[in-house]
């Protein structure tokens, strides 16, 4: 084994590290009885030959000695054949050359691998099959012998395998339709769901009823947790979760609920219903019985918590959930406060402002999820003063997580209206005492001329480095740009005086590149920021599309209406795109060029602007989709 090994040049090539001058060592490593030795070279092979999907030019030279190792190595050859199908999927940085030899490499080993298809190691025989799709040209040949196999083998999971694998390479689309619809009669469910699987990778949507309830039937019996093993170019082993089922959002849904209905793989389940909302617009109410069907199944905290947050964002589309819908959520209130009350609050259920009161009186309690009962609630949820009060007082601002909660805390303030004006004497202590000082000025802003009592206090933020008085003991003689500019802004929703906000902002804005929340505080002066206008006109053509967006909305603000030009541009499906829909939105009206662009993102039925958060807030897409709706209905 591993003979030839020292006669290549290995220090002459390179690996994602560097000289491949180790390699040799990590070959003799994986073929190691030692467990530890033999598992840091395995590791150290993915990340060095191949790295994150790379390929390198000592990659392909490699590959004989792991072809060799596959077949001789004492342990974990299923591994090594892991690598073979990684490395040939892969890509390069030298323009394709090292890519290139790497799956000559692999086709050429295909003869020598061949064998192990009648290896006593299942996991060996599944890893080889990864290998074999990812050069369909060297296995062509070798068809008649996949297919022998496919009928004899004993187990159901390997030949459900080797028909994903005949999918991939038989050129013969015939000859595998029927292959696939006599697999759907199989007596092993793994193989009727990869025959299911592969009809509808074959198939366009809206895929054929038949196919998807035998699919969901045969997914439901399946308990031999054998999907774990990735093909290549995917993250799961997991059928269910590839790609082909949801791209019929209906056929996807329907599998997902028969599962959560028979309370089976309810977490697979949800996972594919949470996927359908990721890629189609208008399927919240498809997926939300399919998540709270799954909470009682989940043994996970976290997985928990995620599913009843993803509830949360699901009601931002769902208008009155049933009671059974509450109650399941409601469930869990005692030990997943956090991720419960955002639920409960999007849903609008009174029960969560007796939580709220409960998760005040927490240790550490959940500013977001409190911050959505404020918002949600509004006046109605002003019973939570006198509890929140002295938790802006106790809460040490100065630590990362205290610091946070006293921002979404904070921030939640003004959704309570009138009863938020109680906690005024509190946002100025916490402005002397330097905790959330952005948020609080943010706040006092938003709650206008009523808290005037902090106008000198926000002066004096504002106040540049050299008129500074020390009547705050814990600050800095000088305060941040993003401070100075939100507590301009604040001072000036206060008061109404300009005067000290475009002295500020004049300032902020001659920077050599102002950042675009300057900008966007400017834009709240109206007419009042006239004077800033030779700031603000030269950033029509900055680099990044934030601060042009942000420049060309202000101006419009101001009554330059030629910055309509710009913000028109730049609307699309993309955050900066979104931002210029909501300055529209804001302004009012859109020019009538835009009409095509706002059918687009408002009437796709696929979601075009990507969200990863999960915080219970409604998705970016949805509110892009919202705001060119609203936005065709004012084209002038």
């Amino acid at each position: 084994m591993l003979e030839g090994l020292d006669t290549v040049d290995w220090a002459d090539l390179e690996h994602a590290y560097g000289s491949a001058d180790d390699v040799p060592d990590l070959l003799r490593g994986a073929a190691s009885e030692d467990d530890e030795v033999r598992d840091e070279a395995i590791d150290a092979l993915f990340g060095t030959i191949h790295h994150q999907g790379t390929v390198y030019p000592a990659s392909a030279p490699a590959v004989p000695f792991l072809a060799q190792l596959a077949v001789h190595a004492p342990l974990q050859r299923d591994y090594v054949l892991m690598l073979l199908s990684e490395m040939a999927n892969g890509h390069d940085i030298d323009g394709g050359a090292s890519i290139t030899r790497v799956r000559a490499a692999v086709a050429d080993a295909i003869p020598g691998l061949l064998p192990l298809l009648d290896d006593p190691d299942r996991d060996v025989r599944r890893a080889l099959l990864r290998v074999l799709i990812t050069v369909p040209e060297a296995v062509f040949s070798h068809l008649p012998l996949l297919l022998e196999r496919m009928a004899a083998d004993p187990d159901g999971q390997m030949r459900a395998d080797l028909m994903t694998t005949l999918a991939r390479v038989d050129p013969d689309l015939d000859s595998a339709e029927r292959r696939h619809r006599t697999g759907l009669d199989d007596p092993a469910p793994a193989v009727r769901i990869a025959s299911a699987i592969a009809l509808l990778s074959r198939t366009a949507p809206p895929f054929p009823s038949d196919v998807v309830d035998a699919l969901a039937d045969a997914y439901a019996i399946d308990g031999d947790g054998g999907f774990d093993m990735p093909w290549p170019g995917e993250t799961t082993g997991d059928p269910l979760l590839g790609d082909a089922l949801a791209e019929d959002p209906a056929a996807a849904l329907a599998v997902a609920s028969r599962l959560a209905g028979l309370g089976v793989r309810t977490r697979e389940a949800s996972w594919q219903a949470w996927d359908v909302v990721e890629k189609w617009r208008g399927q919240e109410a498809g997926c939300l019985p399919v998540l709270v069907a799954h909470l009682p199944h989940e043994t996970d905290p976290q997985y928990l918590d995620n599913t009843l947050l993803r509830t949360a964002r699901l009601a931002t589309r769902i208008d009155e959930p049933d009671e059974v819908t509450l109650e399941r959520i409601r469930a869990f209130a005692d030990d997943h406060t956090a991720a419960v009350l955002p639920a409960l609050a999007r849903f609008h259920d009174p029960s969560c402002l007796t939580l709220a009161e409960r998760a005040l009186a927490m240790t550490e309690p959940p500013g977001h999820a409190l911050k959505a009962v404020m918002a949600e609630f509004g006046e109605r949820a002003s019973a939570l003063m006198p509890l929140l009060l002295p938790r802006l007082r106790d809460i040490d601002g100065h630590s990362v997580g205290g610091n946070n909660l006293l921002i979404a805390l904070v921030q939640g303030l003004p959704g309570l209206g009138q009863a938020a004006l109680a906690a005024v004497p509190e946002l100025l202590a916490m402005l002397h005492e330097r905790k959330a000082e952005l948020a609080v000025c943010t706040t006092l802003g938003e709650l206008g001329p009523p808290a005037a009592q902090a106008a000198p206090a926000l002066a004096e933020i504002c106040r540049p480095k050299r008129q500074l008085r020390l009547w705050r003991p814990r600050t800095s003689p000088t305060a941040s740009p993003a401070l100075r500019s939100r507590a301009a802004l604040a001072h000036y929703r206060i008061t109404g005086d300009p005067v000290i906000a475009l002295e500020v902002f004049g300032d902020l804005l001659a920077m050599a590149k102002p950042h675009h929340w300057v900008i966007d505080d400017v834009g709240h002066l109206g007419p009042n920021g006239a004077p800033l206008l030779p700031h603000l006109e030269p950033l029509l053509t900055a680099e990044t599309g934030w601060v042009r967006v942000s420049a060309a909305i202000e101006l419009r603000r101001m009554g330059v209406t030629t910055a309509t030009e710009v913000i028109a541009a730049e609307v699309d499906a993309t955050p900066s795109g979104l931002k210029a829909l909501r300055g529209l939105a804001n302004l009012g009206s859109a020019p009538v060029s835009l009409e095509p662009t706002l059918r687009r993102l408002a009437e796709s039925p696929r979601r075009l602007l990507h969200d990863g958060s999960n915080d219970g807030t409604p998705h970016d897409d949805d509110v892009l989709a919202d705001l060119a709706r609203d936005l065709l209905s004012h084209l002038e």
